[in-house]
């Protein structure tokens, strides 16, 4: 067999993504913490929170599932959940610091990987 395909690429770029994932990301093999950081970090690269309403209005999961995670995540210290500096009614979700130091291991370690 010749050269790879373009799909044999993506699934070996998403294996290994996922790989380091499991490395470097408090993720515990859920693909909804997976998201959960991905959604919370995509808002923080842009400068913004996550709105708790925008979590449990995602249909990629289930309103128990995203709770379960998110609870956790909270208690170990990877995000935090406060008001909204904007709404005092609106919950939001950050990074912490340490899910911000891993998440760049993660970036780093996976780019390596993936080149």
């Amino acid at each position: 067999m010749g050269s790879k395909t373009c799909i044999q690429n993506s699934i070996e770029l998403h294996l290994q993504t996922l790989d380091a994932s499991l490395e470097y990301l408090p993720i515990d093999t859920s693909l909804i913490a997976y998201e959960l950081i991905l959604l919370v970090m995509l808002h923080f690269s842009r400068g913004a929170s996550l709105p708790l309403k925008v979590i449990f209005a995602n249909k990629n999961f289930t309103e128990m599932g995203a709770r379960y995670h998110l609870t956790r995540l909270i208690k170990n210290e990877w995000m935090k959940s406060e008001q909204s500096p904007n709404d005092l009614r609106v919950k939001v979700i950050t990074p912490t610091p340490k899910l911000i130091m891993a998440f760049d291991v993660f970036l780093k370690k996976s780019t390596l990987k993936l080149s």
